[in-house]
């Protein structure tokens, strides 16, 4: 049986044998360690979608392509909303104080459970108030499961990065879109339509958020499941600021898809 992580504690420097001029080289070492190991897994996962994103276009058609752009944009535009920046105001507070993570953790989970299932419904409505095809509308759907799935999360990588574990962020992302990407290709070249690619978008989601879990809890912190609705409201009122700078980023992301 794996044992539980252990708390990191710092010793109190001795001024007269230079130990605190000497952790300031290594804190920032790990800093740029972090950033370096983040940046590298961003590059990886971007590559690999765009081999998605132009398998898709070889194997489907430009037009097919629109439908899982328009999917992707418009989950991501409404889904910000059941993030809205908790996952900066968790980073933030837990990086100054190890113990919120388990008044913060379940409940932002929770929290966003319920507004992404909303929401969800919201984006069902728009897809057939727009009278768009079948197809297209179980597509967009299986997408926008996928995108809600990642905005959960984010969620966990914000414990990561409140840690400074940047590589374990980064071994998340590229385990999701490399494995995305790879089946994705594989499911277009045996002919498979939009529909099995979406699905694929999920199972990716799905395996990127049990690989970030897994890395927590095995190696980082375990957070306990303090559930208190009570913290909810609480919990938005927090990120309303930092969700009123992310939403109009949102916007223009989806304009520039449209």
């Amino acid at each position: 049986m794996a044992s539980a992580p252990t708390e990191k504690t710092q010793q109190p420097a001795d001024p007269a044998s230079g130990s605190l001029l000497g952790a300031r080289p290594v804190a920032t070492h790990r800093i740029a360690a972090s950033t370096v190991a983040r940046g590298i897994g961003e590059i990886v996962a971007k590559a690999a979608s765009v081999v998605l994103y132009i398998a898709i276009a070889r194997e489907l058609g430009n037009a097919l392509l629109g439908d899982f752009i328009f999917g992707l944009s418009l989950a991501g535009v409404l889904l910000t909303i059941a993030g809205f920046s908790t996952d900066e105001l968790i980073a933030r507070d837990i990086a100054r104080d190890k113990e919120l993570v388990h008044h913060m953790f379940a409940n932002t989970l929770a929290l966003k459970t319920v507004l992404g299932l909303l929401l969800l419904g919201v984006i069902a409505l728009i897809l057939v108030v727009g009278g768009y095809p079948p197809e297209t509308r179980l597509a967009v759907l299986l997408l926008s499961v996928a995108v809600w799935i990642e905005v959960l999360t984010k969620t966990v990588q914000s414990v990561l990065q409140a840690h400074e574990e940047m590589k374990y962020i980064a071994a998340s992302l590229i385990v999701q879109r490399v494995t995305t990407a790879a089946v994705g290709v594989a499911v277009l070249l045996a002919g498979g339509g939009l529909i099995a690619v979406s699905g694929v978008m999920v199972g990716g989601a799905v395996l990127g958020l049990i690989s970030a879990l897994f890395w927590l809890y095995r190696y980082v912190q375990r957070p306990r499941h303090e559930l208190d609705r009570a913290r909810w409201v609480p919990l938005i009122k927090a990120g309303i600021p930092l969700g009123l700078v992310a939403v109009p980023i949102a916007l223009t992301s989806w304009r520039r898809a449209s």
